[in-house]
């Protein structure tokens, strides 16, 4: 039986990576955008985001799923400064998580997927667990920590 390093590359070059680090921070990243986009797409559904129940909002779920499909493609490929601009993107995010979970709102219910009914201080937590997780692995790679 021959070694893994002597069996053909199968996979598509698109999809190769010659570091692990950034093969692991896009699967990470890739569960951090589908947990993103089903809590949006509930949220814009159960009426509890205004902007995600909006008119116009098919917009942003369509741009929603092309960062979905193209930004692990990308992580993936080793893209260095990509992989940065994330983590820093990240950090945002997890300040609008935090103002979410100090804010008056915060014990308001809200309904998640597969969860039920939660406060939103409980859904912050929850989802800046998940922020952390994908901004720790993708500054991994992208710093080659």
């Amino acid at each position: 039986m021959p070694d893994a390093d002597d069996r053909p590359d199968t996979l598509p070059k698109l999809l190769r990576s010659a570091n692990p680090k950034y093969r692991l921070a896009a699967g990470i990243y890739l569960v951090y955008g589908v947990v993103y986009m089903t809590g949006a797409a509930h949220l814009g559904l159960t009426g509890a985001s205004s902007r995600a129940s909006q008119a116009d909002s098919w917009i942003w779920y369509s741009v929603g799923a092309v960062i979905l499909l193209t930004f692990p493609l990308l992580i993936n490929r080793g893209f260095k400064w990509f992989c940065r601009a994330l983590v820093l993107f990240l950090g945002y995010r997890l300040y609008g998580l935090a103002t979410i979970m100090a804010g008056p709102t915060a014990g308001e219910l809200v309904s998640l997927p597969v969860i039920g009914e939660v406060s939103k201080l409980a859904g912050a937590i929850l989802f800046a667990i998940i922020a952390t997780v994908a901004a720790g692995a993708l500054a991994r790679a992208a710093w080659d920590l």
